[in-house]
């Protein structure tokens, strides 16, 4: 594969970036973890987006709980909310232990976030950054859209 020859040792010295559970975790441990981690970043997107005085804000709380969710996750599951991040060093290492925990866990975690906002009596507010008005938008917005 082109990343073994263009990284050679050095890539491999580190197993490609593989997420890994941790060496005592089990791996239905490790997706409970990472669908938790992933429905607590969901959540606090959607708290923040949900609010005008509160959505400016979203980038800094997303800063915030991916730090500390990689600062506590890390040692346990490695982190990895995004399957793509996981599955695609687990293809360039040939290495596919446990792959499912970081599928099953994002993709559950997103489910539990979207069923516990639905009984919250509240409407997620998108924050455009700029939004060009000669151009139909595809993201419903209650906030206004800065114009260029």
């Amino acid at each position: 594969m082109a990343l073994r020859a263009a990284w050679g040792a050095r890539a491999a010295s580190v197993g490609y970036g593989v997420t890994l559970p941790g060496p005592r975790v089990r791996p239905g441990s490790a997706m409970a973890l990472e669908m938790l981690m992933t429905a607590l970043l969901l959540l606090v997107i959607f708290t923040f987006l949900s609010s005008r005085r509160t959505n400016r804000w979203t980038p800094l709380a997303v800063l915030v709980t991916v730090a500390l969710e990689v600062w506590q996750g890390a040692p346990y599951t490695g982190t990895s909310p995004n399957p793509a991040r996981s599955l695609a060093p687990a293809v360039v290492a040939g290495h596919f232990t446990d792959w499912w925990v970081y599928l099953a866990g994002p993709l559950g975690g997103s489910l539990l976030a979207a069923v516990l906002w639905a009984q919250v009596p509240r409407v997620v507010l998108t924050a455009k950054l700029f939004h060009d008005p000669r151009y139909r938008s595809t993201l419903g917005s209650v906030l206004p859209a800065r114009g260029g």
